[in-house]
């Protein structure tokens, strides 16, 4: 088996990747045991085979066609903000979700899910794969998302929902959560609700208009794979209409106490009235 493994991911990279054309990948991983206890040790580096980490490869056909989308009035800002050289003349971004800011715990039970754009934790295992150096360290599990749309419109379509998540969960982080989901994955009637990179990975290309998702799960053991987060994650936030406030001084009167006011006044006014003609019955009238 491990000498098979090589030749098939030489199978799968040769063939239908080339330079000249533009992929989006959907790659999952092993994910580090060590870095999720703690432990730094080269002897106590432990690598989980059974355990999946989805992260997606994007790969524009024509970089200068893909800039000038990304960004009409600096098409260079693409290539110094975010292409990335993944060597073996492969070039392009990746993007990928993790639990942050929760307690360093085997599948981070608590905490939020975070997506980043070109993490430095993926470059080794992106690069690894594109040169097929496997070497059993990262027990790759690869396929490639399709949709009906053109290279770059589809890898705008994916950067553009990426980045309305990661806008959206900077204001309201989304909890992450795994462990429940793995014993819902085999029990009967219950949706694998992870809340996950997986999941984050498969609502990403989905909303982005896939229509050709690989379902990993055959060969990892990648719970929230099939299972979508909410669509608002992924989109523009709605325009907020601005709100004129009126200092209370200011506010207008409803029209039956604005009557009520008028004869408050002229009560008062009268009765002024009487009070001065009785001191001096010479005095003016009040006007």
């Amino acid at each position: 088996m491990k000498k098979f493994f090589p030749f098939l991911l030489s199978l799968v990279l040769l063939f239908p990747l080339a330079p000249a054309q533009a992929r989006v990948y959907w790659v999952g991983r092993n994910i580090d045991m060590a870095l999720q206890f703690g432990i730094h040790t080269k002897q106590d580096w432990r690598m989980v085979r059974s355990y999946g980490h989805s992260l997606l490869i994007v790969i524009p056909d024509n970089p200068q066609a893909f800039a000038r989308k990304y960004n009409p009035q600096n098409p260079n800002a693409y290539f110094k903000e975010l292409e990335k050289d993944f060597g073996h003349g492969f070039k392009g971004f990746v993007i990928a979700a993790y639990a942050a800011n929760g307690t360093r715990l085997i599948g981070h039970a608590d905490g939020h899910l975070v997506a980043h754009l070109n993490a430095p934790r993926e470059m080794e295992p992106v690069r690894d794969f594109f040169a097929q150096r496997d070497n059993g360290k990262w027990n790759f599990a690869v396929g490639e998302v399709g949709s009906p749309y053109t290279d770059e419109d589809f890898a705008l379509r994916i950067l553009q929902r990426a980045r309305h998540y990661i806008a959206y969960t900077r204001r309201q982080p989304l909890p992450y959560g795994t462990f429940h989901s793995i014993t819902e994955r085999y029990s009967q009637d219950k949706p694998n609700k992870a809340v996950n990179c997986n999941a984050f990975a498969y609502s990403l290309v989905r909303y982005a208009g896939a229509t050709a998702v690989p379902d990993l799960y055959a060969q990892r053991v990648m719970p929230g794979i099939a299972h979508l987060l909410s669509r608002r994650l992924f989109e523009p936030p709605a325009p907020r209409t601005a709100k004129l406030t009126v200092l209370k001084k200011y506010k207008t009167v409803s029209y039956p106490s604005a009557i009520r006011r008028l004869y408050a006044q002229r009560a008062v006014k009268r009765q002024l009235k009487k009070v001065c003609l009785s001191a001096d019955p010479a005095a003016k009238k009040l006007k």
